[in-house]
């Protein structure tokens, strides 16, 4: 019986959500198919929608998100949990506020902070590492820049619901009971994070929530989530082969520092990046035989959108939307990789950006993906199928980790003995 829905707007955020729930013990399934019979006999207790709302326009967002919860409401799910972004990116306000009015609650109680990331709610302003986030390279995304920091004023700007800030003193005698809107919890650590849980819990007011992969962390225990024995697996994998779809300046840093202790980088151009298959064949610009050529010579091989920087990936391609040019590079780099595994590379891969993960799931119509562990803060190990073969790919935000992370994987910190373990009856789907 469902127990939790958690709705994220990207892949990798579904993915780095629901693996706090299974390294738990509780059984869980993300899937993409967001007309998902919420009144089927499923096993899992933790079911995580994937609805790719965040580039959508807020009319559409809130319309898709007011539906889900609806549904769900009526399936008798006691506990709708939207996931949000920890860098406050996306249709915040307009999610929200749909999740809101879709639930029949009077409140929904809101903890955007991600404190083992540096991403904390103070007085109501959220910070990242101690800049407000609209000061902070995600105010610069030119994607998705945040406008504001002060996240109520965040959230007007996609809809009318009354926002009220929670400090952390105010925990000591507020009556949740009483609140209604959208209530926002100041959060500096992972004690505050608990102590906030807990409070929800004693009052009886987990039934709509709000947050990033912070919350969950706290969650389960709460919610009386059961565990299960972990099986074994094979053992890892020695080469690592890196693919970046993102173009945030985190990631960027982090391709630099891997190329500077050895990664091979190779970067692919934009013409290639932004044309459709058969147009990119057409032309010879293909890549495909000279990435194989590097993969088979390198045991740390780095593919990269980023053409060293984000802005030059923008350059000549006024005739693109924003939306068209983020498609279109996932899309290539979906095909890439399996371009490359038709060609017999057998190693793991990291990639970098949701739009990615996602674009490479629909290339090698994959339908299910099982998480197995958190390797590392924001970097999550997942097992998929691809023509009868198992690959193990890791997944990880454009926005999340530090600069040293790729040494961090190469010197083999992420082949930990966790990473040989996988949760019973833990799947993700994908629907079609």
């Amino acid at each position: 019986m469902i127990k939790i829905l958690i709705i994220a707007d990207d892949f990798t955020g579904a993915l780095d959500t629901g693996i706090k729930f299974s390294t738990a013990g509780a059984k869980t399934k993300v899937v993409t198919d967001m007309e998902i019979n919420f009144h089927q006999d499923l096993p899992e207790e933790v079911l995580v929608l994937c609805a790719p709302t965040r580039h959508l326009p807020a009319k559409e967002a809130y319309d898709t998100i007011f539906k889900i919860v609806r549904r769900a409401v009526q399936a008798k799910i006691r506990c709708i949990y939207k996931k949000t972004d920890s860098a406050l990116r996306g249709n915040i306000g307009a999610e929200l506020s749909a999740a809101l009015d879709g639930s029949g609650e009077k409140a929904l109680f809101f903890i955007p902070a991600l404190p083992a990331m540096g991403r904390i709610t103070l007085n109501g302003t959220h910070y990242i590492d101690g800049v407000p986030v609209d000061q902070s390279i995600f105010g610069q995304d030119p994607f998705e820049p945040v406008e504001r920091s002060y996240v109520p004023d965040l959230l007007h700007l996609q809809c009318e619901v009354p926002v009220r800030v929670v400090t952390r003193e105010q925990l000591m005698d507020i009556s949740l009971g009483e609140m209604d809107g959208i209530c926002v919890f100041d959060c500096t650590s992972k004690a505050d994070m608990e102590k906030e849980v807990r409070l929800l819990a004693s009052q009886d007011r987990l039934h709509l929530l709000a947050g990033c992969s912070g919350l969950a962390e706290s969650l389960p225990v709460c919610l009386e989530l059961s565990g299960t024995d972990p099986e074994e697996k094979d053992g890892p994998r020695n080469k690592l082969m890196v693919v970046c779809g993102s173009v945030n300046p985190i990631s960027c840093s982090q391709l630099d520092y891997g190329e500077a202790i050895g990664y091979r980088r190779i970067h692919i151009s934009a013409e290639t990046l932004l044309g459709d298959a058969e147009t990119v064949q057409r032309s010879g610009d293909d890549p495909l035989d000279d990435l194989w050529d590097a993969y088979c010579r390198s045991e740390y091989l780095m593919i990269d959108s980023l053409q060293g920087g984000g802005e030059q990936i923008m350059e000549g391609t006024s005739e693109l939307t924003l939306e068209e040019i983020r498609q279109r590079i996932s899309h290539s780099l979906g095909r890439i990789i399996k371009g490359l595994l038709d060609k017999g590379a057998d190693s793991r891969i990291l990639i970098i950006g949701g739009d990615t993960l996602l674009a490479f799931l629909e290339a090698i119509d994959c339908t299910e993906l099982t998480p197995v562990c958190e390797l590392h803060p924001g970097v999550v190990l997942s097992l998929v199928t691809y023509r009868g073969k198992r690959y193990e790919v890791l997944s990880k935000s454009g926005g999340f980790g530090e600069k040293e992370l790729l040494g961090i994987l190469q010197e083999g910190y992420a082949f930990c003995e966790e990473s040989r373990k996988t949760a019973d009856g833990t799947t993700i789907e994908k629907g079609r």
